[in-house]
């Protein structure tokens, strides 16, 4: 027996992933196109409106609290057939950072890598 997938024409599927590093009685605010998602705690999240297959997405940090960076992995493609759950946010206060080196920076999030 022979079973092929296809998109089906009116198919959505959601968005999400994980977050790290919120610091407690903060928030981290998501954005997807025009749809913000605040986050108060680390651990899943998924965007409230799904997309529909073979839609762009681009998941970005719209605010983060003073003197915390956050970056984010996998922020960026394209909805298939099936939901997508590989987006990674991690945040770390600034000045906590350690380099390889074991030297502390104060650098912005857009020169600090995190792993």
């Amino acid at each position: 027996m022979l079973l092929e997938c296809a998109q089906l024409p009116n198919e959505r599927n959601t968005l999400g992933g994980i977050i790290s590093g919120v610091p407690t009685g903060t928030s981290v605010v998501l954005v997807n196109g025009r749809e913000d998602l605040p986050l108060t705690a680390d651990g899943g999240f998924t965007f409230s409106t799904p997309l529909a297959a073979g839609s762009a997405y681009a998941v970005t940090v719209k605010t983060q609290s003073q003197g915390t960076g956050c970056v984010v992995r996998n922020g960026t493609g394209v909805i298939g057939a099936a939901s997508v759950d590989t987006v990674a946010v991690r945040c770390a206060v600034l000045g906590s950072l350690q380099l390889a080196s074991g030297s502390r920076t104060s650098a912005s999030p857009a020169r600090t890598a995190l792993a």
